[in-house]
């Protein structure tokens, strides 16, 4: 910081890094409008802090050029011979910028990618392309309003396909077709996730998007546990019972409930697990849920994670059943889908079989295994006999971005993590 006219100044050497935005230049200056001390040590680490953050983004490529000069020019250290109408960045422009970058940093799997592309594109239908700059919070309220309006999966029924928005938006549509507000909300989600995109690296100055939701968690009703005479119903059905011949023509009727209830693992965790999943760490034997195969999906980065085998899994024979195949998936039965290995699982076998033989609740279905199994642990740590934490690193919960936290659950002993699954009684 330097002195001149009893006004102070910002003053500090251009990093390598961003030499190329300042030709001739061995020092970024500028003045910090003040004959204060102090006032002008707030402005100059501000100031500071920004340029670090912006050399930090630059060098590990995380931002581009453009982005660059725009931010060096929102915050006003933009030298004068770079201060020149640019390019306008467009909405399109904006998108192929984020699409992009998540492939890069693979941050999405192929379903997460269809969906964002699917509902950007129908964002910029009904927005139309614009300069991103120029979008307001009331264009998305106009935006959200006409969600609201549109009929569900209009782009695979007959009668809305090949017509414009303007056009299905003059057709009649009941109410029952429209979609509801937990679908409008997960699409301002991905636009919301969109305009942050666009705010975080410097396109955009302010964020019109912040907060941009219905709040449908309040509107929507969370699947169920099972309760003990349901899990009951399921083992005294023909599966487990009269019908011993199915597990072995089709294993995977007969594993895939014991395990989501025994381990409270998502579904397509256990349908896309292969035999070398199925190992020991310091003698436990685990479920290795990974995604080093290119056919493996899982949720978030919470969900890699080792999973002890409950003790029951084992007595009725698992093992055994895993380390007999001669082939390198658990379930060779199960075909890989847009969503996995479990979505013909489930229309074909798993939702018929439920309704038929445990429960008629809409709101039971193969996930509630997972609500049993966390909501039976759950109440295990109200009595103190085991860790909230250790419950949220069993199931594959995220800590919220608490890194310390997350770094902490990492480290739980994987033999205090068996005890922990081995608590786990469904009656």
């Amino acid at each position: 910081m330097i002195k001149r006219h009893k006004v102070y100044y910002f003053k500090r050497r251009v990093p390598k890094v961003l030499k190329e935005f300042y030709p001739n230049h061995q020092h970024i200056v500028k003045s910090l409008n003040t004959k204060e001390i102090t006032q002008a040590k707030i402005r100059y680490d501000e100031l500071n802090l920004e340029l670090d953050k912006l050399i930090f983004l630059y060098s590990h490529k995380l931002i581009n050029t453009e982005a660059v000069l725009d931010r060096l020019s929102y915050i006003k250290l933009l030298p004068s011979n770079k201060i020149q109408k640019r390019r306008v960045l467009m909405l399109s422009d904006i998108k192929k910028l984020f699409i992009k970058d998540a492939e890069v940093k693979s941050k999405w799997t192929d379903k997460t990618a269809k969906e964002i592309e699917t509902v950007l594109v129908e964002f910029l239908n009904i927005l139309s392309d614009r300069p991103i700059n120029e979008v307001n919070r009331e264009d998305l309220w106009y935006y959200r309003d006409i969600l609201f309006k549109l009929p569900l999966n209009y782009s695979k029924k007959s009668k809305y396909r090949n017509k414009t928005i303007k056009q299905i938006l003059k057709m009649d549509i009941s109410n029952d077709e429209k979609l509801s507000i937990v679908t409008v909300d997960k699409k301002l989600s991905k636009v919301v996730t969109y305009f942050r995109f666009a705010f975080e690296n410097g396109y955009i100055k302010d964020n019109p998007s912040t907060n941009l939701t219905v709040n449908s968690k309040i509107h929507k009703q969370p699947y169920k546990a099972y309760s003990k005479e349901d899990i009951q119903r399921l083992f005294t059905s023909p599966l487990y019972t009269t019908d011993i011949k199915m597990k072995s023509k089709r294993p995977e009727w007969y594993w895939l409930p014991l395990i989501a209830l025994y381990s409270g693992m998502r579904q397509t965790e256990i349908a896309q697990l292969y035999v070398k999943d199925i190992r020991q760490e310091q003698g436990v034997w685990v479920f290795d849920i990974n995604k080093n195969t290119p056919d493996k999906k899982v949720k978030n980065k919470s969900s890699i994670r080792l999973v002890p085998i409950h003790k029951e899994l084992i007595r009725l024979g698992f093992l055994d059943y895993a380390f007999s195949l001669k082939e390198e998936r658990l379930w060779m039965n199960l075909n890989y889908g847009k969503d996995g290995y479990a979505t013909s699982y489930t229309k074909h076998h798993y939702s018929l079989y439920n309704r038929k033989y445990i429960s008629k609740d809409k709101k039971k279905v193969f996930h509630s295994f997972r609500k049993t199994f966390i909501t039976n642990l759950e109440q295990l740590t109200l009595l103190g006999e085991i860790n909230h934490n250790a419950v949220k690193a069993l199931v594959g919960h995220s800590f919220n971005n608490d890194i310390t936290l997350e770094v902490y659950t990492q480290s739980f002993d994987i033999k205090i993590l068996k005890k922990v699954v081995d608590k786990f009684k469904w009656n």
